[in-house]
C-alpha cells in the first residue's frame, strides 16, 4: 500500500475491502458458486493499510471454473491459444490462432474474454508466461492444457490480479512448491487458491493499476531505446569490419595503389 499512501490521505471516505469481500461473497451465492476450501488466515505477512484486508486468492477468483456447455457445429471457427503465442516479456497473447472446433472441443483449456491464463509448467510459468485474455471469436477461446485460468470477480481489477501473477516474487514461490518429473513440474491448484493476497479497496485497486501502467509503458519505451541503442553499436563495428577490409564499395581502379 505505500504506492498510494498520499492518495489514501486524500481519499479517506472510500469503500473498504472489508465491504468489497461481502459483496463478492454475495455475488458466489446468487450464482450458486463455491469457494475453495482454503486454510483459515491465522498469521498475515505485514501490516495493512485502513481499508485493506488479507483474502485467499480464491476468495476473490475462481481457479479453472467449469467448462461451459457449447452447442456449435463442428465446423466452427475458434480461436486458439498455444503456449508460444503468449509472451514472456509483454504478458500479452500475441497471436491467436484458429482451428475448428472439432479439433478443439476436448483435450484443451477453455477460457473467455476477461479471464487470466497463467502458465502452470516449467519452465513457462518461471519466465512468466501468463495474460489477460482478449479478442477471443464470439468472446471464447481454447488453449494449451497447461495453462490455468483465473476467472476474476467483477469487484477486483484483473490488471491488478495479472500483475500480482507476472511478479518474480509470486513466480518464485510457485516454484517452490512446484512437483512432478525433472522438466515436467507443475504448480499445484491449490497453491493460487491458498494464496495471501492484501485486498485494497475498488478505488485504491484502480489507482495502483493506474499507476503500474503507467511506470511498465515508460520501461516498454526504455527498453525499446536501449534495444535500438544495441543495434546501433552492432552496425558501427559492422562498418568498422568491412572498412578495413575494402568492402564498403570504396575502391576505384583509377586510383594510384597503396604500394
Amino acid at each position: 500500500g505505500e504506492l498510494t499512501s498520499n492518495w489514501r490521505k486524500e481519499n479517506p471516505d472510500v469503500e473498504p475491502a472489508e465491504i468489497l469481500l461481502k459483496k463478492i461473497e454475495n455475488e458466489r451465492k446468487s450464482n450458486r458458486k463455491k469457494t475453495a476450501n482454503t486454510t483459515e488466515i491465522t498469521k498475515t505477512p505485514y501490516e495493512l493499510p485502513k481499508g485493506w484486508k488479507w483474502v485467499r486468492l480464491s476468495q476473490i477468483l475462481d481457479v479453472n471454473p467449469p467448462k461451459e456447455k457449447l452447442d456449435l457445429p463442428d465446423n466452427q471457427i475458434c480461436s486458439f491459444v498455444p503456449m508460444a503465442s503468449v509472451s514472456d516479456v509483454t504478458g500479452k497473447i500475441e497471436k491467436v490462432e484458429e482451428r475448428y472446433f472439432s479439433t478443439v472441443k476436448k483435450g484443451y483449456t477453455f477460457f473467455k474474454n476477461g479471464d487470466i491464463i497463467f502458465a502452470k509448467i516449467t519452465p513457462c510459468m518461471e519466465n512468466g508466461k501468463s495474460a489477460i485474455v482478449e479478442g477471443m471469436k464470439n468472446g471464447f477461446g481454447f488453449g494449451s492444457t497447461e495453462f490455468f485460468v483465473l476467472r476474476v470477480s467483477e469487484h477486483v481489477n484483473k490488471k491488478l490480479i495479472h500483475f500480482l501473477i507476472r511478479s518474480k516474487r509470486f513466480r518464485a514461490e510457485a516454484k517452490s512448491v512446484m512437483s512432478g518429473a525433472v522438466g515436467q513440474q507443475r504448480v499445484p491448484k491449490n497453491f493460487i487458491e491458498e494464496y495471501l493476497f492484501p485486498l485494497p479497496p475498488k478505488a485504491e485497486q484502480e489507482k495502483i493499476v493506474s499507476i503500474l501502467d503507467s511506470i511498465f509503458d515508460n520501461e516498454d519505451e526504455i527498453i525499446e531505446i536501449l534495444s535500438l541503442e544495441s543495434q546501433l553499436e552492432i552496425l558501427k563495428k559492422s562498418i568498422l569490419f568491412k572498412a578495413f577490409r575494402g568492402e564498403l564499395g570504396t575502391n576505384d581502379p583509377q586510383e594510384e595503389s597503396a604500394l
